[in-house]
């Protein structure tokens, strides 16, 4: 589960520390169906590994997702809902194996969030901690022909992920890369206008 209390509500003060407002609380289970679990990382918004209740079958367990909420203290600044917004778009129009696929784009009272799959393995960044003089060969050639695949598909598309770093690209256990988090993608500057409207 969620490590500490998901019931209290934030207190948020301007920078000047003048005013103070409540963030809303983060609830524990979204549409009745999404219950939360650990939180994975975030910036703009959260994501947390959560539970998808309709898709337990007797026997099998629980089926699990990631969810990308805004953070609470942020929920409702116009610029991070129109970022969710905008990566909810970018990944529907993106299908590629080595991408993070969206399920659904829901909301549950304030709440807007982005349902994917929960892509199994280890960010980039841990990855190249743990080797300071480089990948072994073989190993960096998977990563780099798995990654520039999905980034010429997203190009061929006719959009710019624009935040590629090592914490945004997972590496699976056949050193296989699937790119995540489109929080800051645009469409290319070539495309005609629209694409993310």
């Amino acid at each position: 589960p969620f490590p500490g209390p998901l019931d209290e509500p934030t207190v948020v003060r301007d920078t000047d520390g003048s005013t103070a407002r409540v963030a809303p609380a983060l609830p524990r289970i979204l549409k009745q169906r999404f219950e939360l679990g650990a939180r994975l990382g975030g910036g703009m918004g959260t994501v947390f590994r959560a539970r998808d209740r309709a898709r337990i079958l007797p026997g099998t367990g629980s089926a699990d997702v990631a969810i990308k909420l805004p953070d609470p203290t942020r929920l409702h600044a116009t610029a991070v809902a129109a970022a969710l917004h905008r990566e909810a778009r970018c990944l529907r129009l993106l299908r590629h194996p080595h991408i993070v696929r969206m399920v659904a784009f829901e909301r549950d009272g304030p709440w807007p969030f982005i349902v994917m799959e929960l892509v199994a393995g280890r960010d980039l960044g841990e990855l190249l901690c743990e080797h300071p003089h480089g990948l072994p060969p073989g190993r960096a050639h998977r990563i780099i022909l798995t990654l520039c695949a999905a980034l010429s598909h997203t190009h061929g598309c006719g959009l710019v992920h624009a935040d590629l770093k090592p914490a945004n690209v997972m590496v699976g256990v056949d050193d296989a890369a699937t790119l995540l988090d489109f929080g800051l993608a645009k469409a290319d500057p070539g495309t005609p206008p629209g694409l993310l409207e």
